[in-house]
């Protein structure tokens, strides 16, 4: 009778042990972007505009052995318009090739480099290449945005492409609009 009572008490906290929630972190908050912040040493930022683009599955990408987990947000489709977020320290994702830089703007009080991504074959196109040109060819922007709550600062890379680009000022409202994620 005693090895059953203390096979019943064993299965029972087991059972507990199995229902009982765990930390916070471990659940998910239903936001893959505060999901990602707990395993990384670099602060995640997260959009608060993304044109209207809807997300393109999980926003995580795996680095090497020994480096921080990436963000690699999709939004929108390559057949029409087309956006990446990608964030780390340091990116270790591969990005869209290099575009010319264009121009240098102020994000957040950090300097960013803008990209547009024009035909380095065709001499007069590339040399008349503008931020204008983001919305025919896609282009780029690039910076490093601060650490927040004890955390590294992050690169950032945001991309445009596909048939339709987001436009240079719609891009630039991207970069603007990214926040630490839970702040």
């Amino acid at each position: 009778m005693r090895t059953l009572t203390i096979a019943l008490v064993a299965t029972a906290l087991a059972t507990a042990g199995a229902l009982a929630p765990g930390p916070a972190s471990a659940m998910g908050t239903g936001d893959q972007y505060e999901d990602l912040q707990v395993g990384v040493t670099y602060t995640v930022y997260e959009p608060g505009y993304v044109a209207g683009l809807a997300l393109d599955g999980d926003i995580g990408s795996p680095c090497p052995a020994g480096e921080d987990e990436n963000v690699h947000a999709s939004y929108g489709t390559f057949g029409a318009t087309y956006l990446t977020i990608d964030e780390g320290r340091p990116i270790c994702v591969e990005t869209l090739g290099d575009g010319k830089i264009v121009s240098r703007v102020r994000i957040q009080g950090r300097r960013a480099a803008v990209e547009v991504f024009c035909d380095y074959s065709n001499a007069a196109q590339w040399r008349a290449c503008s931020p204008a040109d983001i919305a025919r060819y896609g282009g780029a922007i690039s910076l490093t945005l601060p650490g927040a709550a004890g955390l590294r600062s992050t690169a950032v890379r945001l991309v445009t492409d596909g048939k339709k680009p987001l436009t240079y000022a719609q891009l630039l409202r991207v970069a603007r609009n990214l926040q630490p994620t839970g702040g």
